[in-house]
């Protein structure tokens, strides 16, 4: 018969658990990202272009030369997300984070441009390219920010789901 003690069921999962979370966070970055292709500037062109456009055409953006400025600036994210995917997520999502905890604080309606939808390129090249560790760091970023988003434009609960869901 076996000589081995047999070990209680919570100390077994718990280093599965621990096996578990230490191979994800060893895992390395995806080899060969890309480097800036030129689709990457036409579409940080085409961005910026519609970043200008709505912040002057649209009348009902608060706060319009900071929210102008936030999309102009951080549309260049997207030329190095691939090979900084961590750092681009920190660039983009602290600022984002910061001014829904100021639409929270102030009771001021979000900034945010509808351009800014290419924030969401940002969590794909870091789930892509990023390497374990950086998944690990960066998804609870994202998740902050998303979470004060939704509640900073609350509306209703189906359309906060959706909306998380699709983040």
């Amino acid at each position: 018969l076996s000589a081995e003690p047999v070990q209680p069921a919570h100390l077994y999962c718990d280093r599965v658990l621990s096996d578990t979370f230490r191979s994800l966070w060893d895992e390395p970055r995806a080899p060969g990202a890309p480097a800036r292709v030129w689709r990457d500037w036409v579409l940080v062109g085409a961005l910026s272009l519609s970043a200008l456009l709505e912040g002057t055409l649209r009348s009902d953006v608060l706060w319009r030369p900071v929210a102008l400025v936030g999309a102009l600036t951080l549309v260049w994210t997207l030329l190095w997300r691939r090979t900084h995917p961590l750092l681009m997520v920190a660039i983009a999502f602290v600022p984002l984070t910061l001014l829904s905890a100021a639409s929270l604080v102030t009771g001021v309606a979000p900034v945010g441009l509808y351009t800014n939808g290419f924030i969401l390129l940002l969590p794909y090249a870091l789930l892509r390219w990023g390497s374990g560790r950086d998944v690990f760091l960066g998804l609870p970023l994202i998740l902050t920010t998303y979470v004060l988003g939704i509640a900073a434009d609350y509306t209703d609960v189906g359309e906060s789901v959706a909306g998380l869901l699709f983040g």
